[in-house]
């Protein structure tokens, strides 16, 4: 029996074959195909970035030439003087404000309205009393109205610097191009320009053409451009403020990336003498990787190919090898447990070694079978006729027909305590015999039990016992499980009353709505922490006293207590034992009240 219990610690043959498949088969080839796909991830991945940065740069560029081209638009009329006289002639009523109007109208027609790089246009005439532009015009469907409600505010502000530079700003979504126009000679102003940006025409001709993930920043790119429509989730806007932090404002041509959880972000940086640009391009990490859904499904097939290899490999070994002995060891089991004579049946073996090692295996339980049959059951019919023997000599009717004999003898001989202490001892052993075969008994007929062992008891200890009893009669013929009574008792004697000169039993017992007390406590030294983990241990089965220990019927009567009233009521009922405050034992039986 030991042997079989060792092996129970070491690996089945079952796991080990199917360790080494998996550790000498798949495993390697595994590794090495994700060491490759790695490698060629890694350099794939490289190669995409290095492809997004080139195109955020030359996109950028592009940006950046179309910007400066129409700076030097918006630089030409002045240089050119092309509306300085006809202002003058304006500002000396040589000729009327309609004839200006239409002589500043036609020239931004063919040099703004006809190219369709422009969107819209217009022109302020300064020193008049009206802020409205004199001219205006728009191809892109913005009505008047709308251009002096959202964009005159923010040319407006611009309208009060004294400066002639090309302001270039984002306002609702459109690059404009601002500028307030000054004399060449007397540097004297007469008038502002204003002209937005086809912004198709601005962002065409890009590498990239998902304008969803293209955004364009102007003046420290905190004015943003979006083409298209962006993507409002929380980490593409992480991504686009980490950009937006990150410029530099010597910046000179140079590349920012960021990365987060979900995107990578990419802004090409670039300062200029009219505007600061920055030129993002956001993209999901997943659409950097779209090259290798293909080579993932290629790892994907390679895998299962490897796992159904595998199977089949460990299926072939179970069958020829694993089966068999697992066959062999199932009878060998069954031998061992008994089952004299078993043989090894059913499919025959998978190849001859096997079935060699069957065949001597059913030979040999045969000839142990027939051992046993000839030898071993001669013996054991005569070792169980002496103990039948034995058993006769020590039935319930000869032992009390013997304590019945004693009994009356004391009381011939007018020695009443040793007549009561037979009494009192064929009690007890009546009750332990349980010649009625009942699993319960009236509580009266438990305590009578009880009753007769303390009596025997207090004859032993004499002063020394002390009983106290506190019994609610109405219970008395309430059924509870035989004998739980006496073993705590017992308990009570060895553990409290035989360690102190002088102790008291109490014996309490009552009902508390659908629960029924049985208490005894017992004076005594109280329970130290190692006392009470041992009685945990004796109650809950995992206590196992040695073969010298004094008290091991003890520990098995109170251990037996506990398990019989949990398997007939359930876990929440049983015995506890705890130490009080004043230094008692209380053992505590709880048992579940049912109206009968």
């Amino acid at each position: 029996m030991n042997r079989l219990n060792k092996s129970d610690y070491k690996m089945s043959l079952k796991r080990r074959i199917l360790l080494f498949v998996i550790v000498g088969w798949f495993l390697p080839i595994e590794l090495i195909f994700l060491m490759v796909f790695s490698s060629y991830r890694e350099t794939y991945l490289q190669g995409t970035i290095r492809t997004i940065k080139e195109g955020v740069s030359s996109s950028a560029m592009l940006v950046s030439n179309r910007l400066d081209e129409g700076i030097k638009l918006m630089q030409k009329p002045s240089y050119e003087r092309t509306w300085e006289p006809d202002w003058r002639r304006y500002r000396k009523k040589e000729i009327s404000k309609y004839e200006f109007f239409i002589s500043v109208n036609d020239s931004l027609k063919q040099n703004f309205y006809l190219d369709n790089r422009f969107d819209s246009y217009a022109f302020y005439v300064y020193g008049d009393n009206s802020t409205e532009p004199i001219c205006y015009s728009s191809r892109a469907g913005v009505t008047y109205e709308n251009y002096m409600e959202k964009i005159h505010p923010s040319v407006h502000e611009i309208m009060q610097t004294d400066s002639n530079y090309v302001e270039v700003h984002v306002i609702e979504n459109k690059v404009f191009f601002i500028r307030n126009l000054y004399t060449i000679s007397e540097y004297e102003r007469y008038g502002t320009l204003v002209v937005s940006m086809n912004t198709d025409k601005l962002l065409s001709g890009f590498p990239m053409q998902e304008y969803q993930n293209i955004a364009l920043g102007l003046n420290n790119t905190q004015e943003i451009l979006f083409p298209g429509t962006p993507d409002a989730t929380a980490d593409a806007k992480e991504a686009l403020l980490l950009l937006q932090e990150g410029f530099a404002p010597d910046a000179r041509g140079t590349i920012l990336s960021v990365q987060n959880n979900t995107y990578s972000g990419y802004m090409y940086q670039r300062v200029q003498d009219n505007y600061s640009l920055g030129l993002y391009y956001i993209v999901h990490k997943n659409m950097m990787q779209l090259g290798l859904r293909e080579k993932y499904w290629i790892v994907v097939a390679v895998t299962v190919g490897l796992m159904l290899v595998t199977l089949y490999a460990f299926r072939f070994l179970k069958k020829h090898i694993e089966d068999p002995m697992q066959a062999m060891v199932e009878a060998s089991k069954e031998v061992e447990s008994g089952k004299i004579g078993t043989i090894i049946s059913g499919k025959p073996m998978p190849n001859a070694e096997f079935e060699y090692l069957a065949e001597s295996f059913n030979n040999m339980s045969e000839q142990v079978k027939h051992l046993f049959d000839t030898v071993y059951t001669e013996m054991l019919a005569r070792k169980d006729a002496q103990i039948a023997a034995l058993q006769a000599q020590i039935n319930p009717h000869f032992l009390n027909n013997t304590l019945e004999m004693m009994n009356w003898q004391a009381r011939m001989n007018q020695d009443l305590e040793v007549s009561k202490m037979i009494e009192a001892l064929g009690v007890v052993l009546d009750s332990s015999m349980n010649r009625s075969n009942e699993k319960t008994v009236a509580l009266s007929e438990e305590l009578r039990c009880a009753d007769s062992y303390l009596y025997i008891m207090s004859m032993r200890f004499g002063q020394r016992l002390k009983v106290e009893r506190n019994i609610d009669a109405q219970l008395l013929q309430y059924r509870v499980p035989r004998l739980i009574l006496q073993p705590l008792l017992e308990n009570a004697i060895i553990h409290g009353i035989e360690k102190v000169r002088q102790g008291t039993i109490s014996l309490e017992i009552r009902r508390e709505e659908e629960r029924l007390y049985l208490d005894i406590l017992n004076t005594g030294h109280g329970l130290s922490e190692e006392e009470k983990e041992r009685v945990n241990r004796i109650l809950y089965g995992t206590y196992e006293p040695g073969s010298g220990e004094t008290n091991k019927h003890t520990s098995i009567g109170i251990r037996n207590v506990n398990r019989r009233i949990q398997l007939v009521y359930g876990e929440e009922y049983g015995l506890s034992i705890s130490s009080m405050e004043d230094g008692r034992i209380l053992s505590r039986i709880i048992l579940p009240y049912e109206e009968e």
